[in-house]
C-alpha cells in the first residue's frame, strides 16, 4: 500500500499524518491524526480560515494502540 492509498478501517486503524501550508512560517507545520484518509482530512481543514490549501508533506496508517510511540517517531522522521 503507497502513502496515499486508502486503509480499509477496521475500528482501530487510522493515519498520522504532516501537512504544511503556503500561508504558514516557513517552519511551521500541523501534526495530526486521522480515521480518515489524509486527502480527505487535508480537504475539511481547508475550510478553517486558512487562506491556502493545505499540502500532504507526509503520512502513514497506524493502529490506534500505539498512535503515541508512533506519532513522534513518524514526525521526528520525517521532518529531519
Amino acid at each position: 500500500m503507497n502513502q496515499h492509498q486508502a486503509m480499509p478501517n477496521t475500528g482501530n486503524t487510522g493515519y498520522v499524518y504532516i501537512l504544511t501550508n503556503p500561508s504558514f512560517k516557513e517552519d511551521w507545520v500541523k501534526i495530526g491524526k486521522s480515521s480518515r484518509p489524509v486527502d480527505v482530512r487535508s480537504k475539511e481543514l481547508d475550510n478553517t480560515a486558512v487562506p491556502l490549501p493545505f499540502e500532504v508533506f507526509s503520512n502513514k496508517s497506524f493502529c490506534y494502540l500505539s498512535i503515541r510511540p508512533e506519532l513522534f517517531t513518524f514526525a521526528k522522521r520525517s521532518i529531519n
